[in-house]
């Protein structure tokens, strides 16, 4: 039986260019808390999704850690642009899936 899986939105970001020219990086949020809560511990903030990952941008390297400092904010940016065109990517992909299930006749079957 055929099957179908997708990675995506994670990183790394390989997205067709025509994604990420549906957003403006300028326009894009960061989050409005840059540093890890009190509640929250260490483990889990390590454990979620890439942290830890390194970034390296205009020949300086950064790592996302609970204990240090913020990413920059243009990083920030960046790999949320990264995201929101992973996730359209994702969703164009998961659309033509649905029509060719539809073309087949088989989409009131799976």
């Amino acid at each position: 039986m055929p099957q179908v899986g997708f990675r995506k939105p994670h990183l790394s970001w390989r997205v067709p260019k025509r994604f990420y020219d549906l957003y403006e990086n300028a326009t894009i949020d960061v989050a409005k808390v840059q540093t890890i809560g009190k509640n929250i511990s260490v483990l889990a903030y390590e454990m979620n999704g890439e942290m830890g990952q390194v970034y390296k941008k205009d020949g300086k390297t950064w790592q996302e850690s609970p204990n240090g400092p913020p990413l920059p904010t243009e990083l920030q940016r960046a790999l949320r642009h990264g995201y929101y065109a992973a996730v359209s990517f994702l969703d164009f992909e998961v659309g033509r899936l649905l029509d060719t299930l539809d073309e087949l006749s088989l989409a009131s079957s799976t």
